[in-house]
């Protein structure tokens, strides 16, 4: 299995905010799942 990317916390943070707030936008909140999201920040989902 490839390694996700590793990122600094703060940087990290804010893209799962941007990432987030992108796919609640487009798909709903009940149509976002936390594996989207750490999917279109590219980490896995149990480090979200």
């Amino acid at each position: 299995m490839a390694r996700k990317k590793s990122l600094d916390g703060p940087v990290l943070h804010e893209q799962i905010l941007e990432e987030a707030s992108r796919l609640f936008s487009e798909r709903g909140h009940g149509a976002t799942s936390i594996r989207d999201i750490a999917d279109a920040v590219d980490i896995s989902s149990s480090t979200m």
